[in-house]
């Protein structure tokens, strides 16, 4: 799936808005949807200055946050063995040897998510792309569907957050101990 794809789906609904401006709405619906999840992930190769680290960005994507470091074979634990200053760098606690981070990345502006990434997540991303557009004053702006559309964006990235935190497992996160009679 591309991002011409979603427009596709998305102009139906608004067919007076320019193709140019749907496009940018989708953009930004896939931005705010990264930043709201742990969707789009990566390795990063963390470049180390003596106990600060610069993340090596991939091309397209800019890092949101860190999920995980790794040195050696060892994980290391936030808040105590590194920590994370920016978007882009990160503070050890002691001289790292080869750290390898997992991000959560979000596209850079201009550019999209991987083709899987948009297919998986087509739903949340037209409903975000269609509250930006029916929220804005043009002659297509209608406010209650803007509304409508931002909950549902809502409660479409609360969902992939938690399927991205704890997998397609269903129910709640909470494990009850075993009862011994």
């Amino acid at each position: 799936m591309t991002i011409a794809d979603l427009v596709d789906d998305i102009v139906l609904d608004v067919p007076e808005a320019p193709l140019m401006t749907i496009r940018e709405a989708a953009r930004w619906a896939q931005r705010e949807f990264c930043d709201g999840t742990n969707a789009w992930r990566d390795d990063a190769k963390v470049v180390v200055t003596g106990r600060t680290g610069e993340l090596a960005a991939k091309a397209g994507a800019e890092p949101v946050r860190v999920l995980a470091v790794r040195d050696g074979g060892a994980t290391l634990r936030a808040g105590r063995d590194y920590r994370q200053g920016d978007a882009l760098s990160v503070t050890f606690g002691r001289d790292p040897d080869a750290p390898i981070a997992t991000v959560a990345l979000r596209p850079a502006r201009g550019h999209d998510m991987p083709p899987q990434l948009l297919a998986h997540w087509r739903e949340a991303l037209i409903a975000g792309a269609k509250y930006r557009l029916l929220r804005m004053p043009q002659p297509w702006r209608e406010m209650e569907l803007a509304e409508q559309q931002r909950r549902r964006f809502a409660a479409l990235i609360a969902d992939a957050l938690k399927t991205t935190s704890l997998g397609a497992e269903r129910g709640t996160a909470r494990v009850r101990p075993p009862r011994f009679i």
